[in-house]
């Protein structure tokens, strides 16, 4: 189990940023792709809130949001399963919607509800940023 000040995994942060930002479009074409986005403008703002896992500026939350890519997922789909060590690579920040988490308990056969999440939660970025297996499973309980 990993903790909040546990160390990154060596090379996480030139996996994350690495060759993908050095293949991705310019930052003024990233930007210019999502002016006038109501689902950009969204985001921005949930990053810019003072609940956000980091404070940002807007410029700098529409910097990240030009990197995102929106998805929709119906109610009652599972998008993160627990213990899963092949799908870390992404982390999502739920604009809409709400979300269950849910973990296995030793000596327990059903997982139970570890906490329900909104708008302006960040999920799955401690298997991002750690590349370790997922710690719980993530499901839509309205359409995100």
């Amino acid at each position: 189990m990993q903790t909040a000040n546990a160390l990154p995994a060596p090379g996480a942060f030139a996996r994350l940023f690495g060759r993908r930002a050095a293949a991705a479009h310019s930052r003024r074409e990233r930007l210019r792709a999502i002016a006038g986005s109501a689902s950009a403008d969204r985001a921005a703002e949930l990053l810019t809130a003072p609940t956000a896992l980091m404070q940002l500026d807007l410029q700098e939350a529409r910097t990240v949001v030009a990197y995102m890519q929106p998805h929709r997922i119906p109610e009652g789909a599972m998008f993160i399963k627990e213990g899963d060590a092949q799908n870390t690579d992404f982390m999502l920040l739920v604009l809409d919607g709400e979300v269950t988490i849910e973990t296995l308990v030793v000596s327990r056969t059903a997982p139970i509800t570890v906490s329900v999440l909104g708008p302006g939660s960040l999920i799955g970025e401690m298997g991002l940023i750690y590349g370790a297996p997922r710690s719980a499973s993530c499901i839509a309980l309205t359409d995100i």
